[in-house]
């Protein structure tokens, strides 16, 4: 009987013991609580970008199309921020972006990002041509074909440039009395003076980052080369020379600035730092009349237009004046050149078949192709007529 008593408290005391071990183990931690981020995008207007890149807290992005949704699963509770990125350089998001949205546990949070995408250059030409009875700023493809006039304007609207993201143009026009340099959407609306003051301003070229103008103004005396804002504040004069400066072009890095000068008593091509600092002659050409430089894509080469072979041609020269050749060779009138935006080909003005008329050919300067084909003077840019 002891004995049995003996072994039912023990064994009273084993389960004792092992409940007692039970009572001692730690519980498992509660997880964090965590929820969902439901991310939506909507893009609307023209030249649609399709397709972006949506974070949340900063973690790996998932793709996103342009009107679509994507899910981000286990995210944290509480505040957390969201973004939209890879977003097209003519498109723009409306709101915050990025922006922060209250995560809910166990449930989803949505968030809409609205885009809206302007009309952006593809591979297309900015020409001037009277075709309309005046001038008038024309957007066709690289062919020639589908011409849309941008202007339309009684006024003289000339020397189209289009700003490095593609989706608005500069241009000159006399509209409001003098000449004035004008910005507009690729579209043709929008339209606004930038330089509303008294004295002629024209030919203008965009920064290479979009955010700056040169051109050629007479609101001091002279023609002066000056930058000023893109939209058309902080005016700063450049050139003070007191002769004629004019026809600008950018250097790729946006650090120096070509342009024409007749301070040698002959139009030559000049450059210097994009500060006004600098000046050095590249061309250096006496009787001649070298004008309308376009400086490459890459940077290594500077294309102009000169009478100093007896008739107007298209030259290239390295960024320092060296190497000047001849581009065209033709008896015909040749000039206005402007590159594609690959810095494969040239687009330049001749009459070489009877009228004035656009033309390409290649960086080497062959195989010209006509480009318009009409009894009415077309020309080309300069020098950022091609996008």
């Amino acid at each position: 009987m002891k004995l049995h008593r003996t072994g039912a408290l023990g064994a009273v005391m084993v389960v004792a013991g092992l409940v007692a071990c039970g009572e001692d183990e730690p519980m498992a931690p509660e997880p964090d609580p965590t929820g969902s981020v439901e991310v939506n995008t909507t893009t609307t207007g023209a030249s649609l970008d399709d397709s972006y890149m949506a974070s949340v807290a900063g973690g790996t992005a998932q793709a996103v199309g342009g009107n679509s949704v994507v899910v981000f699963s286990d995210v944290a509770t509480g505040a957390q921020t969201v973004e939209l990125t890879d977003v097209a350089a003519n498109c723009t998001v409306a709101g915050d972006n990025p922006r922060t949205v209250t995560v809910p546990d166990g449930a989803t949070v949505s968030t809409e990002f609205e885009v809206s995408c302007l009309q952006m250059a593809d591979n297309q030409l900015l020409i001037t041509s009277d075709r309309t009875g005046n001038d008038d700023i024309f957007l066709t493809n690289v062919d020639g074909s589908n011409p849309v006039n941008l202007t339309d304007n009684p006024a003289i609207d000339a020397y189209g440039a289009f700003s490095p993201d593609g989706t608005r143009f500069l241009f000159t026009s006399d509209r409001s009395g003098d000449l004035d340099l004008y910005v507009a959407f690729i579209d043709g609306t929008g339209v606004t003076n930038l330089t509303d003051l008294p004295g002629n301003d024209l030919v203008g070229a965009w920064s290479p980052d979009g955010t700056r103008i040169a051109f050629a103004s007479q609101r001091s005396g002279d023609y002066e080369i000056w930058v000023m804002d893109a939209d058309g504040s902080n005016p700063v004069q450049l050139t003070d020379d007191g002769v004629i400066n004019q026809t600008v072009s950018w250097s790729p890095d946006g650090t120096r600035i070509a342009y024409a000068s007749e301070v040698t008593g002959d139009y030559e091509i000049w450059v210097m730092n994009a500060d006004g600092t600098g000046h050095t002659n590249l061309t250096n050409e006496p009787g001649g009349t070298d004008g309308f430089p376009a400086w490459s894509p890459d940077g290594t080469t500077i294309l102009f237009s000169s009478d100093r072979d007896g008739n107007n041609e298209v030259y290239a020269m390295d960024p320092d004046g060296s190497n000047q050749v001849n581009l065209t060779n033709n008896v015909a009138y040749d000039g206005y050149p402007n590159w594609s935006p690959d810095g494969t080909e040239i687009a330049f003005t001749s009459d070489r078949d009877g009228d004035y008329d656009v033309y390409r050919m290649t960086s080497a300067g062959v195989g010209a192709t006509r480009v318009t084909d009409t009894t009415d003077a077309e020309l080309a840019g300069p020098p950022q007529g091609w996008r």
